[in-house]
């Protein structure tokens, strides 16, 4: 397949999600991700697997308020759920940094999102933990394995890569648990995930 022209990748980013395939999708977020800052990049990436009616360049403009050069920066404010704590650390070696460097507590979801530079995040994914964690504790089929060459050693890499969070969505790692299982014999084979309920 050619690389697409900045043209052609242009016309994608303004072309609703859900008309174009995979690859074009894949490709064109990637190009524009490189054209911005990967803040915003990430959030419109969440903003379309919301909504796959919207283009690239709508998602982009959605998060930075309409803005049309996305190019700087935009402070996105944490969830307000407590304020940030200062707290000097006093370790019994030296810190790294230097003394007297300073600690900044947050909640876990005031922390950044880690988004791998030029890489997409898969938005599906994003979308089922977050299922998931609002009906923790209970079980879902997130994966069917079928016409691979092995489904089965497949779906037990998935269910590997959700207990240990090496699929960004399930982090942070073993707040997931995920099993497999093969109801007929040379059936599919399904990945179930479930997610752990928060201990009070």
């Amino acid at each position: 397949m050619p690389k697409a022209s900045d043209q052609e990748q242009a016309e994608r980013c303004a072309t609703p999600r859900r008309d174009l395939s995979k690859s074009e999708y894949t490709s064109a977020f990637r190009w524009r991700s490189r054209r911005i800052d990967s803040s915003v990049a990430a959030h419109a990436s969440l903003v379309i697997a919301k909504n796959d009616g919207l283009s690239i360049d709508e998602a982009i403009a959605k998060v930075t308020g309409g803005r049309v050069d996305a190019s700087k920066p935009v402070p996105y404010p944490a969830p307000e759920r407590h304020e940030p704590i200062v707290v000097t650390a006093e370790p019994e070696h030296e810190p790294l940094g230097g003394d007297g460097d300073e600690l900044v507590f947050v909640d876990f979801d005031q922390i950044p999102r880690d988004m791998q530079p030029n890489r997409t995040p898969n938005p599906r994914y994003y979308g089922v933990a977050e299922q998931l964690r609002r009906h923790a504790g209970r079980w879902a089929c997130v994966k069917t394995f079928a016409d691979q060459k092995d489904p089965r050693e497949r779906a037990r890499q998935m269910r590997k890569r959700i207990r240990t969070g090496k699929l960004a969505a399930f982090r942070p790692s073993g707040r997931f648990d995920a099993v497999i299982t093969t109801p007929e014999p040379d059936g599919p084979t399904l990945v179930y995930a479930s997610c752990r309920p928060m201990e009070a």
